[in-house]
């Protein structure tokens, strides 16, 4: 008789490596059978930590193979230990049709970080839209003027010559917009790599016009008790600071961007304080 194994607990396609911390229910973890297990045994606690973290940045996130050498390796566990201790370890895991282990608290945890994920991407880009049309509204329009013998007006904007600036959506360069053949591409969301240097060893750019803001910098905000609307706010007034106001014109790794936004959040909760 064949065992019947569930669907998986969490979709295929749930990635969260882009993630960088992991919610823990605190009351929860310390009124659970497996947490009083560890109170015998508390290199349990320590194994059992490693699985959930691990779970966490797989993919799909909150799921683990189902490989003794790779889970006792997963948990820093002694492998002439993990036959005694798999059972007390896996406590809670369960195999699903997919052929992998899952953590039932775990895959609720990743499942609610998905949505956020998804979300803040419909924000940041309802925002992307936004001030794509407010742009578009206020460019200035190139006036029309008769040569003579010839009456046919001319596009605002001249068209692709070559076809091979176009994307598959037949936009230039991924845009709505169209563009002269001749203009560069477009850069990465993040940041202007048009404008990448090397300096000291290391790649700098510059922030550019139309940044939008990364998805877990959204969380980082969100995680300091910013509200989505008021999110968005403080991203618009980052990117103008370091386009247009003081801060025009410097410099920084990807990392030391992060760092700014970081720093900015901070002196926008003392302000809210």
């Amino acid at each position: 008789m064949t065992e019947h194994l569930s669907d998986p607990l969490v979709p295929a396609d749930v990635d969260l490596r882009d993630f960088s911390w992991m919610p823990i229910e605190i009351h929860r973890l310390r009124r659970s059978k497996a947490w009083l297990i560890c109170k015998r045994k508390p290199e349990l606690a320590f194994y059992m930590l490693n699985l959930w973290t691990a779970a966490w940045h797989d993919t799909p996130a909150g799921s683990l193979e189902d490989d003794d050498d790779v889970l006792a390796d997963l948990a820093m566990c002694p492998p002439d230990q993990w036959p005694d201790l798999r059972e007390h370890v896996l406590r809670g895991w369960v195999k699903c049709s997919d052929g992998r282990l899952y953590h039932p608290t775990v895959a609720s945890l990743v499942r609610e970080a998905w949505e956020k994920k998804l979300a803040q991407r419909q924000r940041t880009e309802a925002a992307r839209l936004a001030r794509q049309q407010k742009q578009s509204q206020t460019r200035p329009q190139t006036t029309t003027e008769p040569v003579a013998g010839n009456v046919t007006e001319q596009p605002l904007d001249p068209p692709d010559k070559t076809g091979q600036d176009r994307d598959q959506t037949g936009h230039l360069f991924g845009g709505s917009d169209p563009a002269p053949s001749a203009a560069p591409p477009s850069p990465p969301p993040d940041f202007d790599g048009s404008n990448a240097e090397v300096l000291n060893g290391r790649a700098v750019v510059r922030l550019a016009h139309k940044f939008e803001l990364p998805d877990q910098w959204g969380f980082d905000a969100e995680a300091l008790g910013f509200k989505p609307r008021e999110v968005l706010q403080e991203a618009e007034k980052f990117r103008q600071y370091w386009t247009r106001g003081q801060g025009a014109g410097k410099r920084s790794s990807v990392k030391g961007w992060r760092q700014a936004w970081s720093n900015w959040l901070g002196k926008a909760a003392e302000r809210r304080r």
